[in-house]
Formats: C-alpha cells, structure tokens, sequence
C-alpha cells in the first residue's frame, strides 16, 4: 500500500509540473495518468467493499461459533478458552447482517442435530466464501497490473522529462538565442526530409507516368500543385513570370492563333496563283489575313511585331 501510494504521489506530482513546463510535455501524458488513477480508485473501492463483506462474514461465523459453544454441556477449560478467543474475533470483526446471521444459526443448529444435512448447509455456504476469496485474488491481481501501467508511465514520462530538459538546456544557450538557432535547425531538418520524401515520390511518378496510366493520373497531382505555387508568385509578383522568360497561356494562344491565320492566308494565296499560273503577291496575303477575324489582342500581336522590325 506505500509503494501505490507513493506511486500514486509521484504521477500527481508529475502531472502538476505540465501546467508551468513551457514545451507541455506531460500533454499527452495527463489523460493516460487520469485512467490510471480512476482505475486504481476503483479497484481501491471493489477491494475495500470484498474485506467489508469477508469482516462480515467473519462476524457471522464467530457468532455461529458462539452459539455451538454454548450449547456444551460440559464447561471444559478448553470450552471456556474457546468462548474467550471467540469474544475478542466477533469484536474484530464487523457486525452481521440479520439474515447472514440467521442462516449461520440455521447451519449451526442443523449440524448439531443432523450432520449430513448440516454438512450439507455448511458446503454451499463454503461455496460463496470460495467466491469471495476468488473475487479477492483477482482485484489484487488487477491492482498490480495496475500497479506496473502506473510505474511504466511514470518511467516514460520521467523519460520524456529528462529530454525536454536537454533540450531546454539548448534553448536557453546565449541568453535565449539558442532557441532561434533550434528552430531554425529544426525547421531545415523537417523541410530537408518533407523535401527529400517529395523529390523521391515525383521522381518515382514522372519515370512511370510515360507508361502507366494510373500513374498519370496520379502524377497531375503535382501538375495541379505547381500551378498553384505560380499562380501565388504572380499574385504576389506579377513581373516575375515576365523576368523569368514565362509566358502566360492565353498569350501563346492568341500568338499562336495569329501564326495559325497567317500561314493559312499564305497557303490560300499560293494555291490560288498555282491555279491561276501567276505569281502570289504580298497584297494578295495581307487582303485574305485582313479578311480573318482577329481580336484586338491579336491585332495588336501583329503591331507590336512589325513596330520591332520597324515596319509601320
């Protein structure tokens, strides 16, 4: 009973340090020492209940024993000691309840009238004291499994302790700027490994997104991704994507579209003179790219083109 309760002392102690240790160590701690502490209160409480009941019983007999003892006939010291040490039992023991003490009774005056039937009565009653003893062991069982959790816990939170200490002991390094430097290094670890974990899995996805398909899929993730980290740098850099020699897609498109209309008209022009036997003319392929539709966009695309040859 002192080893549990100072076991008990240590993990309550251990528990109240959580409150002003700056990393909160014993977080995770606290709930695992909580049911620890429930289940010892329980079984402190189921154990408490099975003596009160064994005192009880205890009571009974004594006085059972005290009623057999009166009813001799013949006062022999051994009879008169008899009734002396049952004295000094039924004041120890716990009073017992009317019927407890009633079926006793009824055990005691059957045995002396009737042994059989009385050792009959006797073993059934033996059968519930069995019980109790049974219900005993295995509390006590129970108590020192629990026991074992409680020690361990303490071990793994003391444990853990004597780490964050260290690393308190770090942190507190050049009036507190070791803190800064553990973090940074911490950070850099944590990223270097997120990192290395990441470049693995692209590689692994960009060599079998050529032949499988699911890997393909699974691969578009990562197309998704980074569009979303250069979307977010020309929101917050709108040059950035210029300076880095990027092109925006709608800009390749309406340049695309202007090469697009252009060879067309060069083509239509060219099959025309063919069909003609004549010669094409620049005249011809300026009126057939005039005739197609361009947005101003692309309009402006051919402007700014021939403003660079310096062609106005």
């Amino acid at each position: 009973m002192k080893k549990l309760t100072l076991l008990l002392l240590s993990l309550s102690l251990l528990t109240s340090c959580s409150s002003w240790h700056p990393l909160g160590i014993f977080g995770k701690n606290s709930k695992k020492q909580a049911q620890i502490a429930a289940e010892f209160a329980d079984l402190d409480k189921e154990s408490a209940q099975e003596n009160d009941s064994r005192l009880t019983h205890i009571g009974a007999w004594a006085a059972g024993t005290e009623l057999a003892l009166t009813k001799a006939t013949n006062q022999e010291p051994a009879i008169v000691v008899a009734e002396e040490t049952n004295k000094r039992i039924e004041a120890l023991a716990n009073k017992p309840e009317y019927t407890e003490l009633q079926a006793v009774y009824s055990i005691v005056n059957t045995y002396l009238t009737n042994q059989v039937q009385g050792a009959k009565m006797m073993a059934k009653k033996d059968a519930i004291i069995i019980d109790l003893y049974k219900q005993i062991e295995e509390t006590n069982k129970d108590k020192e499994e629990e026991v074992t959790k409680a020690r361990e816990q303490a071990t793994k939170t003391a444990q853990a302790a004597d780490s964050y200490q260290q690393t308190l002991s770090k942190m507190n390094k050049f009036f507190g700027l070791g803190a800064i430097f553990y973090g940074i290094k911490r950070f850099i670890t944590s990223a270097a490994i997120a990192i290395g974990i990441f470049g693995v899995l692209f590689i692994v996805l960009r060599i079998f997104a050529a032949t499988n398909p699911i890997a393909g899929a699974v691969f578009s993730i990562f197309n998704i991704g980074f569009s979303w980290i250069i979307n977010i740098i020309k929101s917050l850099a709108p040059k950035a994507a210029h300076v880095a020699g990027l092109i925006e897609q709608s800009v390749m498109q309406d340049y695309k579209t202007v090469l697009t209309k252009v060879i067309d008209a060069v083509e239509i022009v060219q099959d025309r003179a063919k069909a003609a036997n004549s010669e094409a003319k620049v005249s011809d392929v300026l009126t057939e790219v005039s005739k197609s539709k361009m947005t101003p966009e692309q309009e402006g695309i051919i402007g700014t083109i021939k403003q660079s040859l310096n062609w106005r």
